[in-house]
């Protein structure tokens, strides 16, 4: 991850400018682990509203509020109280979470561990994610989600169990927490990825009512995530 990021790893410590979307995504992080600490997530009208914009109400909802990034970079930033080090930090681990994740879906299918490797390096480092990662696009960073989204979804479509149903609707959950950009996009491709993965499954099904019946009963299991 050093070597692909070069020479950011050296710099982690100081590197910070006023360009793009870096401070707002910095102001951001700030808000968040002040929010989380002031018991805002208690009242989700007063957790939106924050004093950018003045006096327009819920403003964080005008941009991503980078909910599920910021449990991150919240413990790392009250342990080092450097606000600088600590987005940098994170930022750094989008980069590993995401290579592990895409690792690990490539894995599933490839059964291979040099073409999982190769997957998930492209997935991880490759021109758009260097624009955003220049432009202070954290949001866009925080594509770690998706590989598991899609693989759980698939899983759970071919072979519908509770357990497979809570991890699909929990990365659902999850990756709708981290970027809203994400989160329309991917649940628009899922409009057409499930039924396209339902119908093909259901033609090879030998019982077809059972397999239905477990898509059925699992389904439940999704409804506190969608919540």
């Amino acid at each position: 991850m050093a070597i692909f990021t070069w020479p950011f790893i050296t710099k982690i410590a100081g590197y910070y400018s006023d360009y793009a979307d870096l401070p707002f995504n910095g102001w951001v992080f700030w808000y968040n682990q002040h929010a989380f600490l002031a018991g805002k997530l208690l009242d989700i009208s007063s957790y939106f509203q924050t004093t950018q914009f003045y006096p327009l109400p819920y403003s964080l909802a005008f941009s991503d509020h980078l909910f599920f990034p910021s449990l991150i970079f919240s413990p790392i930033f009250w342990l080092l109280k450097n606000l600088v080090l600590s987005v940098n930090i994170y930022v750094f681990l989008s980069f590993v979470l995401s290579f592990l994740s895409m690792y690990y879906t490539a894995r599933y299918f490839t059964k291979n561990t040099l073409a999982s490797i190769v997957g998930a390096l492209i997935y991880t480092f490759n021109p758009l994610v260097y624009a955003h990662f220049s432009e202070g696009h954290y949001a866009l960073l925080g594509s770690y989600f998706l590989p598991l989204l899609f693989l759980f979804c698939y899983t759970y479509i071919r072979k519908p169990t509770y357990a497979k149903s809570f991890l699909f609707f929990l990365f659902f959950t999850l990756n709708g927490l981290t970027s809203i950009y994400f989160f329309i996009c991917s649940t628009t491709v899922l409009f057409f990825f499930i039924p396209l993965c339902f119908f093909f499954t259901i033609i090879k099904s030998i019982n077809h009512k059972e397999y239905v019946s477990k898509i059925i009963r699992t389904l439940p299991v999704g409804i506190p995530a969608l919540l």
